[in-house]
């Protein structure tokens, strides 16, 4: 029986385009919780970006791993917070400054006004101005904490984003370098060791509940640890090719509600103390 689902947001539970969860989305989150079963989103995106995109209703974000699981959240009281070694951020800055069409951020976690860009040639986040009015950026690193880093691209590029991954890998090796979304143009990074998988059963640790009852939803390189972490894990049926194979089951497309419908199915499930017909 399932008693924690985790799911990823962006082109798993919310379309992509949209803004937020549904309404309908977020009425089977209730019926999930008025179940037993409880829930949470699992996200590349920090903390405080939950409010808007669950319409300010605090119940669906109170337990949930954020930032690709570096913080961690159980029933509103926080459990974790991983941070990046700062050796290792300058080294992926001092990469990608050098790099064309490629700018380094990071995301201050709690700071709601959005992702600074570091970079040494301003003149290079000017010339794309248009394309993002509202970027902050600085000439400055900073000091830690560094939770939340990653990269963005100014083209959408598949084959140079991978180039600029692998590259980054090769020559950082205590760090993983992975896509967080098959739409958007971006880097998202964690500390070897440490992602949505290693949150995921830190979460189940912490509130009790058994890795085999658990059930994950994804469809991003940045869900495949989460996915291959525990046996009872859900792909979207838009998911890129290698999140549908490392998956134990598919479903329908985020864009016709099917992690909605899933979590309703769970919910009817475990009122009757069974497994949901998807994940046998």
């Amino acid at each position: 029986m399932i008693k924690l689902v985790l799911t990823d947001l962006d082109d798993t539970l919310i379309p992509f385009g949209s803004r937020g969860v549904s309404d309908y989305a977020r009425a089977a989150i209730h019926t999930l919780l008025d179940a037993g079963v409880r829930f949470g989103p699992v996200s590349g995106r920090p903390p405080h970006a939950m409010g808007w995109m669950f319409g300010d209703d605090p119940v669906c974000y109170a337990t949930g791993a954020f930032a690709n699981g570096m913080v961690i959240y159980a029933d509103g009281r926080h459990v974790r917070t991983v941070e990046i070694a700062p050796d290792l951020v300058r080294r992926v800055y001092e990469e990608v400054d050098a790099l064309e069409g490629v700018f380094f951020f990071r995301t201050d976690i709690g700071d709601d006004a959005g992702s600074i860009y570091i970079t040494s040639r301003p003149e290079s986040i000017e010339k794309h101005r248009k394309q993002a009015p509202t970027m902050r950026y600085s000439t400055e690193l900073g000091g830690g904490p560094f939770v939340k880093v990653g990269l963005h691209f100014v083209e959408n590029d598949p084959d140079y984003v991978s180039e600029v991954r692998d590259l980054l890998s090769a020559r950082i090796p205590e760090l993983l370098f992975f896509r967080p979304s098959n739409t958007v143009p971006a880097i998202d990074i964690t500390p070897v060791g440490w992602g949505k998988g290693a949150a995921a059963l830190a979460l189940g640790n912490e509130l009790g509940i058994a890795p085999d009852e658990i059930a994950v939803f994804g469809d991003s390189e940045n869900d495949l640890d989460m996915l291959s972490t525990v046996p009872h894990s859900v792909a979207v049926a838009n998911a890129a090719a290698e999140v549908c194979e490392a998956a134990s089951c598919v479903i329908g497309d985020c864009r016709d509600e099917a992690v909605a419908d899933a979590l309703l199915e769970i919910a009817e499930a475990s009122l009757a103390g069974r497994l949901p017909a998807f994940l046998h």
